[in-house]
């Protein structure tokens, strides 16, 4: 039997100057849509479940987030969501008014091509997550805000480079120079 080597997926984020281009041609709902995956890393789906009643704005703002099988997670919104939020139309009860995930996914990949971007809403939750990761440097953190059910379904977002090592391994260095006294 011959052992199959799976390479592991890389995120696809959407560029920063492109989302930058989105949000300024791009309007409600879709435009919440989009800030929803790229500044909270909703997927489709939990974006078309995402009702007014799982919001919370006032003092820390959160989302209930029904996600994939099932699955409930809580997550903080970021200042840029909840301004978002905060000028929505409450319609139907839904923070955006697509009923379908694949109709989102079509609107959304329709508007996308029409304006001339090479991306996806998935992509955009790509962007949280390299982002989130990037900042924080937190595998755990990432997995428990995308609702991935493994840390290593999260891996793809932990790519690394010498760029700044040494600067990075600052610390270490003072402690072994501490240790060998």
């Amino acid at each position: 039997m011959v052992d199959v080597k799976v390479r592991k997926g890389r995120p696809h984020p959407t560029r920063a100057e492109d989302l930058r281009v989105i949000f300024a041609r791009t309007g409600r709902p879709l435009r919440t849509a989009y800030i929803l995956a790229a500044f909270a890393g909703l997927r489709c789906a939990e974006i078309t479940r995402l009702r007014w009643e799982d919001i919370t704005l006032g003092g820390e703002p959160w989302a209930l987030v029904h996600g994939k099988g099932g699955k409930e997670r809580r997550i903080p919104l970021l200042a840029p969501v909840v301004a978002e939020l905060i000028g929505a139309p409450r319609s139907r009860g839904l923070v955006v008014p697509y009923v379908r995930p694949n109709h989102l996914s079509v609107l959304s990949c329709e508007h996308l091509e029409r304006i001339g971007i090479a991306t996806t809403l998935h992509s955009m939750r790509h962007s949280f997550g390299t982002e989130t990761y990037r900042a924080t440097r937190d595998p755990l953190l990432v997995r428990d805000l995308l609702g991935h059910s493994s840390v290593a379904s999260t891996e793809i977002y932990m790519d690394s480079t010498l760029d700044g090592a040494h600067e990075r391994l600052a610390a270490l260095t003072s402690n072994a120079t501490a240790l060998l006294g």
